[in-house]
């Protein structure tokens, strides 16, 4: 039977025993690269969703030696894949270039041919730097090039290697990130069997597999109920635990040739392992605290469905607000994206209990074709998030009645254009959208600006006379604290000068902003989000203040 008709059946949900005999059938087929690529995402698919012990075991064997079916013939039609034994090109920036190299080793290089064909030589003016002294009158040659110069210099290595070990040695690691991120150096990479890929990045098999069965997809889920359960938020995993689980996270992303300066910038010492019902595991994290945002907690998530990851995503979380942008996995679509969405308001309302939800508009097809096409506004309708503008939430109700009126209506694209102009947002405790107000994070930071401009030039004394202040404004001296919570004491102490009300304080507020701003400079950001929910009067009145200056 052709590989292409097997498909057709699997693709239409048998019972257990019937998906086995077809999984078999298509491993003994003859394959073209289009029909190869869909039983490996099958293949995926089933050890995500397994309907049975049977069928998981089967594609665990498979997709470790899938590479072996990789002949060169398929290799060059199954470029960017991301299946093991394939090539992928890619301009990664600093943090996942690094991961890269260190994963694939010798099998990672610069790709020569998108360098030399660029309009400019992105590392020419950087060169002397790069090098030692000795080998400096090199970069003046005017025979010699770059490419020449480097692979001669690399010698047994990658030019990728010594790049990268030089940018590290040489420039401050923020530095490192920009100038080469700047370089948008096109990287060449062979995805060997032991490396990232989306043939075998994954969790270990779980000890209790949960199986699946098509009728699973079909339950009808109480969103606001769900959202509204408890979920404990387990310690930390330790930082080697933190980095083994942040390698599946670069691992899983890179291959698919995306890039989340969430993930990029990812804390190891701060990693959340959340088990949740049906399989799921959802891994939560922080950012590196040299990479934090001032106001916000910038956080990343990927979920995996029994250790195979199926979604990624993240936001920021704030007393006004919790951001999520959830990005469903091709692969794994059609299934439980409520749930997960769900999932993800229980874990972000557990670290910051806020009002309110909200997804960007681009998660809903401003400036994004293919969730415009999808129609993805109406999955966050179905959930009970609304435009966040009087216009928008007139076309949701008008398109919302010719639904409920026209059998088999779809909106057209004009309408799902218009719905995408603006956010849509969840009040969690069931308030109407309408007085909702986006938080004027830029607002607020010109306040911390302009509190920031009355202690004189930015000289090495500037911090301490910035810290000498708020040690007044609270009334005591502060405690002994590392480096990186002194800086953000400081640097939220911009913001408590700027709030006469603060004057006035309880001793418990001012103890509770202390933690709060120790907290972002801290080893666990989650200490700053657990202390800044209890003061959201305070970042209210940041707000109006910042409003009132504008």
């Amino acid at each position: 039977m052709p590989a292409k008709t097997l498909l057709k059946k699997l693709l239409q949900r048998p019972n257990a025993e019937e998906t086995l005999e077809l999984l078999r059938a298509l491993a003994a087929t003859t394959h073209t690269a289009k029909t190869l690529e869909a039983f490996h995402d099958q293949l995926l698919f089933y050890k995500a969703y397994p309907v049975s012990d049977g069928v998981r075991r089967f594609c665990d064997k498979e997709l470790a030696h899938f590479h072996e079916r990789i002949t060169p013939g398929l290799a060059d039609a199954l470029i960017q894949s991301g299946i093991a034994g394939t090539k992928l090109y890619y301009a990664f920036d600093y943090a996942n270039a690094r991961f890269m190299q260190k994963q694939l080793g010798g099998f990672a290089d610069l790709d020569w041919e998108d360098y030399e064909a660029k309009d400019h030589d992105p590392l020419a003016s950087m060169l002397w730097l790069l090098l030692e002294n000795a080998e400096a009158d090199a970069c003046d040659s005017e025979t010699l090039t770059v490419r020449e110069i480097l692979q001669r210099a690399a010698g047994y290595r990658t030019v990728l290697s010594m790049l990268l070990n030089r940018f590290d040695q040489i420039f401050p690691e923020q530095v490192a990130d920009t100038l080469y991120n700047d370089a948008s150096l096109m990287l060449d990479m062979t995805l060997i069997p032991d490396g990232p890929s989306r043939t075998t990045t994954a969790l270990p098999r779980p000890k209790d597999l949960w199986i699946w069965s098509p009728e699973n997809a079909k339950l009808k889920l109480n969103f606001a109920e769900e959202i509204a359960r408890p979920l404990e938020i387990p310690a930390p995993a330790s930082t080697k635990r933190g980095q083994e689980l942040l390698n599946i996270v670069h691992g899983t992303l890179t291959v698919r040739s995306r890039e989340y300066f969430g993930a990029a910038h990812g804390n190891p010492a701060e990693m959340y392992e959340i088990q949740l019902e049906r399989g799921g595991t959802l891994l939560v994290w922080f950012m590196q605290p040299q990479w934090r945002l001032p106001q916000e907690a910038g956080w990343g998530f990927l979920m995996l469905k029994n250790g195979v990851p199926i979604s990624y995503g993240g936001g920021g979380m704030h007393p006004a607000r919790l951001e999520i942008a959830l990005n469903l996995f091709d692969t794994f679509r059609g299934g439980e994206a409520a749930w997960i969405y769900a999932s993800l308001v229980r874990a972000a309302r557990a670290f910051c209990p806020a009002p309110w939800v909200i997804a960007r508009k681009y998660q809903i097809g401003y400036e994004n074709k293919e969730a415009l096409a999808s129609g993805a506004y109406w999955f966050y309708d179905k959930l009970g998030l609304r435009p966040t503008t009087p216009a928008g939430r007139k076309v949701a109700d008008s398109e919302r009645k010719k639904i409920a009126k026209t059998k088999g209506y779809r909106s057209p694209i004009t309408a799902l254009k218009k719905l995408s102009d603006a956010d849509v947002v969840l009040g969690v405790h069931g308030q109407d959208p309408a007085p909702y107000r986006e938080y004027p994070l830029d607002e607020v930071g010109m306040l911390a600006a302009q509190k920031l401009s009355e202690f004189g030039p930015r000289d090495t004394n500037f911090h301490k006379r910035l810290l000498k202040a708020v040690e007044e404004r609270l009334g005591f001296a502060l405690p002994a604290m590392p480096a990186s919570e002194k800086h953000w004491v400081g640097q939220h102490g911009a913001w408590l000068l700027s709030l006469d009300e603060t004057k006035s304080w309880s001793n418990e507020q001012k103890a509770t902003w202390l933690a709060m701003a120790r907290g972002k400079g801290g080893a666990y950001e989650a200490d700053y989000l657990k202390n800044a929910a209890k003061l959201s009067g305070y970042f209210d009145a940041l707000a109006a203040e910042g409003l009132k200056k504008k």
